[in-house]
């Protein structure tokens, strides 16, 4: 009796055993699927799950991007993207700077004839050529560079075409200065403010304007400008000549001067400066 005690005794600490190995396997399971689902959800790196991968990684040593100037006016960082496109240190002299932007990468040593490539098999496969700039990208430079051919042969043979029938072709052969000097072009650099006014650059020598706006310009057959009058009573400006609370009415004289009163004087009072 006693051997079956112990025998029955082992089966059932076996049994549970057994079944605390299984929960605790689909609890490791479950864990391991939840944390792969979250990284998948939130982006970062993962198993054969992973569905979304992230960019703009960065490694913990690297200085964050929004770090680089903390003034608030300084260029914008998008934290959806990680990005920072413009340089947040422009005022740093560009040889010493550590960072100039995501913009700077893209527009920047082979990318931009990268993506010209890119175009250019686009171009390609909408008109039934089979060429792919990423599944053979040799094939799409040699063929970018036969187009390019092409069409600078067909266009120097246009631009011949040209010349031989009406001439001009001892004008092209001189130097771009004589061109200029004949021509009177002349280049130089200027910097514009938000509302078009030039801060620097252009001819030293011209006056200053007072204001941006136009000065002296008296529309609808006015002699006064609009707001050299105010109507107390009514707390409003109009013309002088007239009296006109209307800002694009016509003048009137001295008639419309009178009516004009009356009027006023009608609807919102005589009290008037």
């Amino acid at each position: 009796g006693e051997g079956k005690g112990e025998e029955s005794k082992k089966k059932e600490t076996t049994e549970f055993s057994d079944s605390d190995d299984s929960d605790q396997e689909e609890m490791i399971d479950k864990e391991g699927e939840l944390f792969t689902t979250r990284l998948a959800r939130q982006g970062g790196v993962g198993g054969s799950q992973m569905k979304v991968t992230a960019r703009n990684l960065r490694i913990r040593e690297d200085t964050a991007k929004y770090l680089r100037n903390l003034d608030p006016n300084s260029a914008y960082y998008d934290p959806k993207s990680r990005s920072m496109r413009d340089n947040p240190n422009p005022e740093v002299n560009p040889e010493d700077l550590q960072f100039a932007g995501d913009n700077f990468v893209r527009y920047t040593g082979e990318a931009a004839e990268l993506a010209t490539t890119q175009l250019f098999a686009w171009d390609a496969q909408e008109k039934g050529s089979n060429v792919h700039a990423q599944a053979n990208p040799s094939e799409a430079e040699f063929e970018k560079k036969k187009m390019v051919k092409e069409k600078e042969s067909k266009k120097g043979n246009k631009k011949a075409k040209v010349l031989d029938k009406y001439g001009g072709s001892e004008f092209l052969e001189r130097e771009d200065e004589d061109r200029k000097l004949r021509f009177g072009a002349s280049s130089e650099n200027k910097i514009f403010s938000r509302d078009g006014r030039v801060i620097k650059g252009g001819e030293t020598n011209k006056t200053i304007a007072k204001t941006k706006y136009a000065e002296d310009v008296h529309p609808n057959g006015h002699r006064c400008i609009w707001g050299s009058y105010f109507h107390k009573g009514a707390f409003r400006w109009g013309y002088a000549d007239d009296h006109s609370l209307l800002k694009s009415s016509y003048c009137t004289g001295a008639n419309g001067r009178i009516a004009n009163d009356e009027a006023n004087a009608l609807k919102y009072g005589r009290a008037e400066g």
